[in-house]
């Protein structure tokens, strides 16, 4: 953008030059026939020189937007956000012999949360209870490795 500035002021100067030495050279010529003839071509040629300066229509490049933006990487997530969300529906509350328990029984668990090939083995838990056994994960044990129940 400087630089077409720079280069405008030039050529106006140029031009404005051209026009006064054609005023003068016609200025200098004896008395004859000519002198108007050449004082109006030296005018009109100013002119034109200034007209084509001002109206350059010289073709800026234009920014080439085949480039790719930088790669950003991602920052990773909060911790408390990265916790993998484990579904609600499928914490139950049992009793049993020993007391209760809460764990996300297994065939909820597989019909409603993708990753639990990745659920940890050490929380597996099989309690009996007056029903029958239940097959889980303790949620406790889920809980103290990053697991929260998502919220209803």
């Amino acid at each position: 953008m400087r630089r077409k500035i720079h280069h405008k002021v030039i050529m106006t100067v140029a031009g404005l030059a051209v026009i006064v030495a054609g005023l003068g050279m016609a200025g200098r010529a004896e008395a004859s026939e000519n002198r108007d003839v050449e004082r109006v071509i030296a005018t009109i040629l100013g002119i034109a020189v200034l007209g084509a300066i001002l109206n350059d229509d010289d073709p800026q490049p234009q920014a080439s937007h085949d480039h790719r933006p930088p790669r950003v990487q991602p920052r990773p997530l909060p911790r408390r956000v990265s916790r993998a969300i484990l579904p609600g529906e499928c914490l139950r509350r049992f009793n049993t012999d020993r007391g209760p328990w809460k764990i996300y029984t297994q065939r909820c668990m597989k019909r409603n949360f993708d990753q639990v090939q990745n659920l940890p083995r050490a929380c597996e838990r099989v309690i009996r209870t007056d029903r029958g056994r239940r097959v889980g994960w303790g949620a406790k044990c889920l809980h103290e490795r990053g697991y929260r129940v998502s919220r209803r």
